[in-house]
C-alpha cells in the first residue's frame, strides 16, 4: 500500500496509482488535521493530486518526481494558504 497513515501523518510512498485515490480521500476526510508527507513519493497518479488540491491538507516534504515538485507542489502550497490559483 502506498498511502500510509501513521499517527497524524499520511505518507505517500513510492508509486501511487489511481487505486490509492479512494484511500487517500477517506483518510483525509477521517483525519482533517493530518499532514500529508510527500518526501517518499515517486510517481503519483493525477487522481491523488486532485484529491490533495481539493481537500487542501497541510503538506510536508517535497515530491520525488521532478514535474510534481516544480508544478504541483506550489499549487498545494497556494491552496493551503488561501491564495487564488
Amino acid at each position: 500500500m502506498s498511502v500510509v497513515r501513521e499517527g497524524d501523518t499520511i505518507s505517500l510512498v513510492g508509486a501511487c496509482g489511481v487505486e490509492e485515490a479512494e484511500r487517500l480521500v477517506s483518510l483525509l476526510q477521517d483525519h482533517p488535521d493530518a499532514v500529508v508527507d510527500l518526501s517518499a513519493s515517486g510517481q503519483v497518479h493525477t487522481a491523488l493530486w486532485q484529491a490533495l488540491l481539493a481537500l487542501a491538507p497541510a503538506i510536508s516534504g517535497e515530491p520525488g518526481d521532478a514535474f510534481a515538485r516544480q508544478w504541483l507542489a506550489p499549487l498545494l502550497s497556494s491552496r493551503r494558504s488561501g491564495a487564488a490559483t
